[in-house]
């Protein structure tokens, strides 16, 4: 799929086990993994793992975890180590239209490229506020396909409408979008991730929240 076809390009496979195993031997912490699988893909699948009364904190730059609604997870800016106020003043339909405006515009941070041809003008407020209230943003994943389901068909009409190229857009949202991890893959995440979870939970010495 995608994901694992992603080449890694910050660092070597070798750099990456060298830096894993010095953090758990050095320090008194967990360290998640799963073959093939980003860091932010595992955190999105293991965070419904953790229960409601304990808080999640997320030390991040990264605007792909904008994509995550979960009441006890707060993001903390690594830059300024405070809680990320941009995060905590949207609402669960903001953070969602975050996921679609990386479709559409691309990030050059994560080489992914605008799903529109240059030249092209858009009113992005209203296109991605068309796509989200529309309630189809998570049929993308159907839009190579020859059969499109209803759902599928008003998300390429509006695409269309735009000159927005649906491969493309399609191709962004399964790199960006945490709906989009393929269920072999949150299995094999949860497979491996969750006696560390759980020992986590039972090793804690805060306890759930009051």
């Amino acid at each position: 799929d995608t994901r694992a076809a992603l080449p890694d390009v910050k660092f070597s496979l070798d750099t990456y086990i060298l830096v894993k195993h010095y953090i758990s031997d050095t320090y008194p912490l967990n360290c998640l993994s799963s073959p093939n699988m980003e860091a932010d893909d595992i955190i999105a699948v293991v965070l419904p793992m953790v229960p409601m009364a304990q808080k999640v904190f997320i030390v991040t730059c990264d605007h792909d975890f904008y994509q995550i609604t979960r009441p006890n997870s707060e993001i903390i800016d690594p830059r300024s180590m405070y809680l990320d106020t941009d995060y905590q003043n949207l609402d669960e339909d903001a953070r969602a239209m975050t996921c679609i405006e990386k479709c559409l515009k691309g990030d050059i941070a994560d080489d992914i490229d605008r799903s529109y041809a240059k030249g092209v003008r858009l009113n992005f407020p209203d296109l991605i506020a068309a796509i989200h209230n529309s309630g189809v943003a998570n049929y993308a994943s159907e839009l190579s396909t020859d059969k499109l389901s209803k759902e599928a068909t008003v998300l390429a009409e509006i695409l269309t409408r735009h000159e927005i190229s649906h491969v493309r857009y399609k191709h962004n949202y399964e790199m960006v979008s945490f709906a989009a991890i393929p269920n072999s893959r949150r299995e094999d995440i949860r497979r491996n991730c969750e006696h560390i979870i759980q020992e986590a939970l039972n090793n804690d010495p805060y306890g759930p929240l009051p």
